[in-house]
């Protein structure tokens, strides 16, 4: 009887000590689940942290670039190199940024352009210099085009066909120099050279220390105009600073 007894107790211990296993076990297991939530959520919290740094020391590095482009760079009214239309000393100054693939430069050069030509460039009151402003892919090379046309003392007319071609190679250019009357071979030794290149980086620099985003863009007399408005628009700005030429004088 006592044999049977100590048997039953030992059964008893063992199953106590098996349940005590199985609990730790699924405490373990659970501890570990805790353990790799926790882990989880830090890295969550490490990544967000990591993300707003690399933010924020972007817009530090931002800020440092365009630091020292507080002051705009002074605009080169001397070197024309026959892009300029009128007197020289013309009362009102329109420095025009455009671009040779820009469908709004082409809207102001055939719509708006002649116009205040005709009033304005035509009677001594206004001046208009040309600068490029190359933002399309292929308006690097039509710039220089227009550069090389410029050597012939054929910068405007070049101009005013640029806006009306499609085919942009060289060979496009080619065509169009020997409709322009340019001497070709002058012309394509010119278009393969580099000397122009520096120069219309030179143009675009100094829009973009006035403001200049996009094109056309324009500065009369110091006053930024951005958009190819109707004549209209011009005309009033015109006169404003004609009035004001005017009351200084």
């Amino acid at each position: 009887m006592q044999k049977k007894k100590g048997v039953l107790e030992m059964k008893q211990k063992k199953l106590k000590k098996r349940k005590s296993i199985n609990s730790k076990v699924k405490l373990g297991k659970g501890f570990e689940k805790k353990v790799a939530f926790k882990d989880e959520n830090k890295r969550k919290d490490f990544s967000l942290i990591f993300q707003v740094l690399i933010i924020v020391l972007f817009l530090i590095f931002l800020a440092f670039l365009f630091s020292g482009q507080t002051k705009p760079v002074e605009i080169n009214y001397n070197y024309t190199h026959g892009k300029m239309l009128g007197d020289v000393n013309a009362p009102v100054t329109i420095v025009e940024w455009s671009d040779f693939q820009c469908g709004f430069c082409r809207k102001f050069t055939q719509e708006t352009l002649p116009k205040i030509y005709s009033e304005f460039v035509e009677t001594g009151k206004v001046r208009i210099i040309f600068k490029h402003y190359p933002a399309h892919q292929n308006s690097g090379i039509l710039a220089k085009g227009s550069e090389c046309a410029a050597e012939q003392n054929s910068f405007w007319k070049f101009h005013e066909l640029l806006y009306k071609i499609n085919d942009y190679s060289k060979s496009g250019l080619i065509n169009l120099a020997k409709e322009t009357g340019l001497d070709v071979d002058k012309f394509s030794i010119c278009l393969d050279s580099r000397k122009y290149e520096q120069i219309i980086k030179d143009e675009m620099g100094e829009g973009v220390s006035q403001g200049i985003k996009g094109t056309p863009s324009f500065l009369i007399n110091g006053e930024l105009v951005s958009g190819a408005y109707p004549f209209e628009e011009f005309k009033k700005i015109i006169d404003k600073k004609l009035l004001e030429a005017g009351n200084k004088n």
